[in-house]
């Protein structure tokens, strides 16, 4: 499924953001679930790659492969716009404080 979002429509957002909060203090936040309805192997294994992406700070992979299914991320425009707001800020890393999803929350695997 094609994401209903485009690489410039985020970087145009994106700059949009970065000039409106320039030289303050906020915070910005994008949220997102990641994979849906797979087992739980492979849920973790798609939201690896997500968030590999976030740690490296690398919003070009992760657009590159959300857009060519190999993750998912219902939220990753969002997700892409904030980052290359960040960057645009000065950003230059990410770091992941704790991945869930909801196998681990419910204790339920998915059967495929």
């Amino acid at each position: 499924m094609e994401p209903d979002w485009s690489w410039e429509t985020c970087q145009y957002l994106a700059s949009a953001i970065a000039e409106t909060v320039k030289g303050k203090n906020v915070l910005l936040v994008a949220s997102t679930d990641l994979s849906h309805f797979h087992t739980y192997k492979i849920a973790v294994e798609l939201d690896r790659i997500v968030l590999n992406h976030f740690e490296r700070f690398d919003v070009e992979g992760l657009n590159r492969d959300l857009k060519s299914n190999r993750t998912e991320a219902c939220g990753g425009g969002p997700v892409v716009t904030i980052m290359l707001a960040a960057k645009a800020l000065g950003a230059n890393k990410g770091r992941v404080l704790k991945y869930l999803n909801s196998g681990d929350v419910t204790g339920i695997e998915v059967a495929s």
